[in-house]
């Protein structure tokens, strides 16, 4: 359950099975994704480097991995983006049990931005006696798996590769900082921003990523050049076949320091959508912006 849905490197190998490179060694040790799992068995059960579990001589382990049906968990012959997987465990009675897991390809591994080892499953192993031989094994799940991370709908949020593909407002200037930024080496001056208006900075985003009726999370790090601070907001604003539609934010008071802006827009439209674009706008004065985001909300 914590390999990728499948295979990492290249998500076209569609075979159900370890490729030759990960099958070489005859043990997990480079096992990947979910179906290198395919027909994997063993008797005596072993460790995923290849040795065996001494005091589980006379059982035997195995593993199937399926296309599933999202709706009855059915076995398919399709890729619907639902893997089944059980694993089978036979005693030297010749009793089986089994336990069976779903996977979908929205899973941690595939989808957090910044991927992390992290622990999903614990084992505790207990010797005892003069040999050390005598064993008492169990495992668990473990429940707190950390929070999915939509994915940022922003190209360069950071600014690490300069100003593209921000664009700004009629009369706002653009230009990279690499002497006052909260993350990273760069951020995002906008200057000539008109007193008592709201002006800033966009980008297109893909339409096809933004869902009618669906919140998203705007998300910045923000300093304004001004010493009482001023009110800052993000936007969506969207072209449809119903005219255009402009959806900002709660506004946030951001100050002559780094601050953490965050908040919601909900998208709202009629018709089809047919471009979408997202800025961030300050009122009146000069900023700096930082690790912009926008996410959609689960």
């Amino acid at each position: 359950m914590a390999q990728h849905y499948e295979e990492p490197e290249d998500d076209t190998f569609t075979s159900f099975n370890a490729d030759n490179g990960e099958a070489t060694p005859g043990n997990r040790s480079k096992f990947d994704d979910v179906d290198d799992y395919f027909g994997w068995n063993a008797s005596p059960p072993q460790r995923i480097d290849g040795t065996d579990i001494d005091s589980a001589v006379g059982w035997t382990r195995g593993v199937v991995v399926t296309r599933a049906d999202p709706t009855t968990f059915a076995t398919v012959s399709t890729e619907t983006g639902l893997k089944r997987i059980e694993v089978f465990v036979q005693s030297p009675s010749g009793d089986v049990s089994t336990m069976v897991a779903l996977r979908g390809r929205a899973g941690l591994p595939d989808n957090a931005e910044n991927p992390s080892t992290y622990t999903s499953w614990m084992e505790i192993e207990l010797q005892a006696g003069a040999d050390g031989k005598s064993t008492y094994r169990t495992s668990a799940n473990l429940m707190n798996q950390p929070s999915y991370i939509a994915p940022n709908l922003l190209t360069n949020g950071g600014f690490e590769d300069g100003v593209d593909p921000w664009q700004p407002d009629a009369g706002v200037s653009l230009s990279v900082n690499t002497s006052d930024v909260p993350s990273g080496v760069n951020s995002l001056d906008v200057t000539g921003v008109t007193l008592f208006v709201k002006e800033g900075v966009y980008q297109q985003i893909d339409a096809s990523q933004i869902t009618n009726g669906t919140t998203y999370s705007v998300c910045a790090d923000v300093y304004v050049n001004f010493h009482t601070g001023t009110l800052v907001s993000g936007h969506l604003y969207l072209v449809t076949s119903d005219g255009d539609v402009l959806i900002r934010s709660n506004e946030v008071w951001c100050y002559q320091s780094w601050t953490e802006f965050c908040a919601t827009i909900e998208a709202d439209w009629t018709g089809e959508l047919q471009a979408a674009y997202f800025g961030v706008h300050v009122w009146g004065v000069d900023m700096r912006l930082d690790d912009v985001s926008l996410r959609q909300v689960y």
